[in-house]
């Protein structure tokens, strides 16, 4: 199968979001998860 370059971008887009969110899961279910406010205030910002 021959597929366009924007096709190709979209499904790679795709595939690194499910990675992304499986990533992001796996942390929140391991206690290893910290909001953004928290890293901002941790780190003086």
């Amino acid at each position: 199968m021959i597929v366009g370059a924007d096709d190709f971008d979209r499904l790679v887009d795709g595939a690194n979001d499910v990675e992304d969110r499986r990533e992001l899961a796996a942390a929140r279910a391991d206690d290893d998860y910290m909001p953004w406010d928290e890293v901002k205030a941790a780190l003086g910002g």
